[in-house]
């Protein structure tokens, strides 16, 4: 049992939007969601089971697996002009930490682009994963209470990356970087 593998920490969440349709040119937005409050990784397997039948009893002889996926979900307490257009899949205008940013409702579709979830830990290993080809999807309710921080949760879909690049790692690269240990401790 190695106790420099028990992990504390939290995450940081970067999307960049796929914007090579934009009138302006540009192909690349980068937002970074804020102050991540939770963060969860949410792999999901279907399997189809088959089963043979001997003397009436039915037994499992294969399994494979017919559909994965996997998401980043998280909940972010940083509600800016910027973050608000995002989690409404809206459009805008103006700048977003300036008066008279205006804010265009559920007016865009799917939220494409890439990602990159850092985990910054106080005591374990610190890791970051390069997600090469993602979709942005709001989860959720904004609730609006007095006596709590205000909060939105969203998804990072991790989708396969179909090119000729992505064909050897398709949901990108998670990379290890040392953190904290009893051994680099100098009291």
């Amino acid at each position: 049992m190695a106790v420099n593998n028990y992990t504390l920490g939290m995450a940081q969440l970067t999307f960049w939007e796929d914007t090579s349709a934009a009138q302006d040119g540009s192909s690349m937005k980068e937002w970074a969601i804020g102050n991540i409050v939770n963060c969860s990784l949410a792999p999901e397997v279907t399997f189809l089971d088959h089963f043979t039948v001997v003397n009436g009893n039915r037994v499992k002889d294969k399994a494979l697996i017919t559909q994965k996926t996997l998401a980043v979900n998280f909940t972010c307490d940083e509600i800016t002009g910027g973050a608000l257009k995002e989690f409404l899949l809206a459009s805008a205008s103006g700048d977003p930490s300036a008066n008279g940013f205006l804010v265009y409702p559920m007016v865009k579709g799917e939220i494409k682009g890439c990602a990159k979830l850092i985990f910054t830990s106080q005591f374990g290993r610190n890791w970051s994963w390069d997600i090469p080809c993602a979709a942005f999807k709001p989860d959720g309710t904004f609730d609006f209470n007095a006596e709590d921080w205000m909060n939105a949760k969203g998804i990072i879909d991790v989708l396969a990356d179909e090119s000729e690049a992505g064909s050897a790692k398709p949901y990108g690269t998670i990379q290890f970087t040392e953190a904290w240990s009893y051994e680099n401790f100098e009291a």
